[in-house]
C-alpha cells in the first residue's frame, strides 16, 4: 500500500501531457464555425487524454491515513467516551477528543457480537 498526494499526481500528468504533445494540450474548448453556426466544439487529443487520467486518478480508492498507520479514530477508540467528565480514558489521550480527532494512543474498540 502507498499513499500519493493526488493534486501533484494530476499536475504531473498535466506537464507530461503538454510536453509529449508540444503544448497541444491548452485545456481550452475549441470551437469551429460552419455556414449554419457552430459546426463542431471539441478539445485536443492531449486535453482529452488528460481528462480521462484526471478522471481515473479521482475515482482512484483513498485510505485514511491515520488508519494507514495503525490508529484509530477516537470515535472508534475505546478510550472514547462522548458526553462525559472526562471523554477520553486514556491518561495521555486528547483532553478534549471528537470523533474524527486521534492520538498515539488510541486503540480500536473490540468488536461486539450481536448474536
Amino acid at each position: 500500500m502507498e499513499l500519493i498526494e493526488r493534486e501533484a499526481l494530476l499536475a504531473k500528468i498535466q506537464r507530461y501531457v503538454d510536453g509529449t504533445f508540444n503544448g497541444m494540450c491548452s485545456g481550452e474548448l475549441r470551437i469551429e464555425y460552419g455556414p449554419g453556426g457552430v459546426v463542431a466544439a471539441k478539445t485536443s487529443v492531449a486535453h482529452d487524454i488528460f481528462c480521462v487520467c484526471k478522471s481515473l486518478v479521482e475515482k482512484a480508492p483513498t485510505i485514511d491515513p491515520v488508519k494507514a498507520a495503525g490508529g484509530c479514530r477516537c470515535g472508534e477508540c475505546k478510550h472514547y467516551a462522548p458526553g462525559t467528565e472526562m471523554p477520553c480514558a486514556s491518561m495521555d489521550g486528547l483532553v478534549e477528543p471528537d470523533e474524527d480527532g486521534f492520538c498515539s494512543y488510541g486503540e480500536p474498540r473490540e468488536a461486539q457480537d450481536d448474536g
